[in-house]
């Protein structure tokens, strides 16, 4: 049973090397010194760029070197990773790597929430390709509802009191429809 374990944390590499990215930069806020240079940011402003572009980077790494292996499951059937779900975790961490440029560009977002919305972009990657491999119902609502969880978050950091609005209505149709 412990190998199986073993086996399926190195399937799903990407996806934790996604998550632990997320979880980084949500916790690089609480960097001690907020007024430190790090290669020309503020501490506060660059460290979680870093961790976002590492963690994509080093998915994509071992995405790339996964692509090549067999097909199999993880997690005892859970996941199915096979070139189809690899062909679209590749998409998955594309648009995760389009969306981090555009989020850096957005003047829509204030920069005290900008590690919070670096967090919530991986995190939305990570269950758009845990969505791609899912092979069991409970894997897939999971999946979703990370997604559409995070969506939320995303929709309401917004600084307009619409996105406030509309991110709280999003929230109350995804709870009804989801159950």
């Amino acid at each position: 049973m412990s190998e199986e374990l073993i086996r399926s944390v190195q399937r799903w590499l990407p996806e934790l090397l996604l998550s632990l990215g997320a979880m980084g930069t949500l916790l690089s806020v609480f960097t001690p010194t907020p007024n430190s240079l790090v290669w020309g940011f503020t501490a506060r402003r660059g460290v979680p760029w870093i961790l976002a572009w590492l963690s994509v980077g080093a998915a994509a790494l071992t995405l790339l070197f996964q692509t090549g292996g067999s097909a199999g499951q993880a997690f005892f059937g859970l996941l199915i990773l096979d070139e189809l779900s690899a062909v679209f975790r590749w998409i998955a961490l594309g648009v995760v790597a389009l969306v981090l440029p555009m989020l850096a560009g957005s003047r829509d977002i204030e920069p005290r929430w900008e590690a919070e919305s670096l967090s919530l972009v991986l995190f939305v990657g990570v269950g758009m390709m845990a969505m791609a491999e899912a092979n069991h119902l409970l894997s897939a609502v999971i999946a979703m509802e990370l997604v559409s969880l995070s969506s939320y978050c995303l929709v309401a950091l917004v600084r307009d009191a619409r996105a406030s609005e509309a991110a709280l209505k999003y929230l109350l149709v995804g709870a009804l429809s989801t159950g």
